[in-house]
C-alpha cells in the first residue's frame, strides 16, 4: 500500500531546563533578557527551547500525537513516521517555525529528520503563508482561520499554556491541545486550501 501523499504536521515547544538556560543567558550575555527568562519566551527558539510534542495527521480518522515527556524519544518516534511520508508536508506557520525548530532540535541529538525548511519548497505548504501573514489585517492565527471556516470544534486550549503543562508533567493537556491544532489545519487545508489553492 503507497503511503499518502499529503501528511498535515504541528509541534508544540517548552523551555530548556533552567540551569541550560542560565548557561545560555551567560554565554550569550546581548541576547535580551526576554530570550531566556520572560515566561514561555525560550519556548520559540530551538537554541533556547525544546520539543515538547509533535502531531501528524493523514487523513480525516488517522493521527498521531506523540509526547513522551523526553525530547529525545519523541523527536526520535516523530522521525519514524515522518520518514515513511517524504512527499507533501502541511502546517501552519510551519516553513519559519515548527520545520526549522524540528530540525534544528532533531540534528542536535543527530536523528537525521528531513524536512523541506525553504519558502520555495514545493512540497511545502503553509497555510500562514498562504492566507496568514505578519503584518496588519493579513495576520491570523489558526485559531482565528480555523473559526472563520467553522471548523474550530477541536480547538482547545493556547500554546502559551504548554511550558506550565510540561513544567508540571500534563502531558494530556500537551496532546489534546495539539491533537486540536492538528486537527484544524487538516480541515483548513483539505476542506479550502487545497480544492481552491492548489494548481493555481
Amino acid at each position: 500500500m503507497q503511503p499518502p501523499r499529503d501528511i498535515v504536521f504541528d509541534i508544540e515547544t517548552s523551555p530548556l531546563p533552567k540551569e541550560e538556560l542560565d548557561i545560555y543567558a551567560e554565554k550569550f550575555p546581548k541576547k535580551p533578557k526576554a530570550r531566556t527568562y520572560k515566561l514561555d519566551a525560550p519556548a520559540l527558539y530551538w537554541t533556547t527551547g525544546q520539543v515538547a510534542c509533535v502531531g501528524m495527521k493523514w487523513n480525516e480518522d488517522e493521527e498521531v500525537v506523540i509526547c513522551t515527556g523526553d525530547e529525545y524519544d519523541t523527536l526520535n518516534e516523530a522521525h519514524e513516521v515522518m520518514k515513511n511520508y517524504q512527499d507533501t508536508f502541511i502546517g501552519f506557520n510551519s516553513i519559519d517555525f515548527d520545520a526549522k525548530f524540528l530540525t534544528g532540535r532533531a540534528w542536535k541529538h543527530l536523528i537525521p529528520m528531513k524536512l523541506p525548511i525553504s519558502k520555495y519548497a514545493k512540497n511545502h505548504i503553509d497555510i500562514y503563508q498562504i492566507l496568514g501573514g505578519s503584518y496588519g489585517s493579513t495576520k491570523v492565527s489558526l485559531a482565528e482561520l480555523a473559526h472563520h471556516f467553522g471548523v474550530d470544534d477541536a480547538h482547545w486550549g493556547h500554546g502559551a499554556m504548554v511550558a506550565d503543562w510540561w513544567t508540571n508533567k500534563e502531558y494530556n493537556n500537551i496532546i489534546k491541545h495539539c491533537r486540536g491544532d492538528i486537527i484544524s489545519t487538516y480541515r483548513i487545508y483539505t476542506g479550502f486550501i487545497k480544492p481552491m489553492y492548489r494548481g493555481f
